[in-house]
């Protein structure tokens, strides 16, 4: 009789823990914002990185275009060797460049995701993307009068990162509430893609990158996410990490690389209004 009521007890406490489980939320109406910005989190970390990863990404230029260029070594002019290191330190670092936070929004209706951004408050931007979640695809609208009308002068290439490098680190104990739903860490950790702003070399010859580029551990790109269960969808206005996004929904992104160490790009929701 007491093993009965033992048992009868776990039943009773296995079907409230069922019923008691949120059904993930697809929204179909309403919206989301969510801001990004840069920040400097810690300058000396900031300045010792710049000294390893500015002459790294020189020799890596140097090495591309000379294998591009069919050739062993590639000698650039001491002066113009100067000019792109101070190019390439101004472009690395954010301090030299005073920049807003950029806005992204997601209006849902139905099946269809209107999406915008905005780089600064007075940006008059009037682009809008529209994505179609029944079938995947993308449009390009600008709005004129409350009225959208196709742009066919901007192209938009559908993307979904599926990195067979990912690695997915979740911390269920870490657990905190953001705008009401209910979130917990995880840890992405990826490579950047240094290589991409390369790529426009293969017009010139072969484009075959040495493998320690594509081992160096200064490309390491970490993203420490809060993310919820309780949303349901596979579009997110500020990343599109497929292997994320087909388990979770994040709602607070910082994001960390090796390449320049003390600078944080923190993507945060600051409103929501789905059902």
């Amino acid at each position: 009789m007491f093993i009965r009521k033992i048992i009868l007890l776990l039943v009773l406490s296995s079907g409230y823990t069922f019923w008691a489980q949120k059904v993930p939320l697809n929204p179909q109406e309403g919206e989301m914002v969510f801001v990004q910005q840069r920040v400097v989190v810690d300058e000396i970390k900031l300045d010792s990185s710049l000294k390893k990863s500015v002459p790294l990404l020189m020799e890596m230029m140097q090495g591309l275009v000379a294998r591009a260029s069919k050739k062993d070594t590639l000698a650039i002019d001491t002066g113009i060797a100067s000019q792109l290191a101070s190019m390439l330190r101004m472009s690395l670092d954010p301090r030299g460049t005073v920049t807003s936070p950029t806005i992204y929004r997601f209006r849902f209706k139905d099946s269809v995701i209107a999406a915008t951004v905005k780089h600064h408050p007075l940006d008059d931007n009037e682009d809008v993307t529209i994505i179609n979640r029944s079938d995947g695809t993308y449009a390009a609208y600008v709005k004129k009068d409350s009225v959208l009308i196709q742009n066919n002068l901007r192209i938009i290439i559908p993307r979904k990162d599926s990195d067979k490098e990912i690695h997915i680190e979740e911390y269920k104990q870490v657990r905190k509430k953001i705008m009401g739903f209910d979130c917990f860490k995880i840890l992405v950790t990826t490579k950047r893609d240094v290589l991409q702003d390369f790529k426009m070399l293969s017009a010139f010859g072969s484009f075959e990158p040495k493998q320690s580029y594509l081992n160096d551990d200064s490309f390491l790109l970490t993203r420490e996410m809060y993310v919820t269960e309780e949303i349901q969808c596979k579009y997110h206005p500020a990343t599109n990490l497929a292997q994320v996004l087909e388990n979770y929904f994040p709602l607070q992104i910082i994001e960390r690389e090796n390449l320049i160490m003390g600078v944080e790009t923190r993507t945060l929701i600051t409103e929501i209004d789905i059902d």
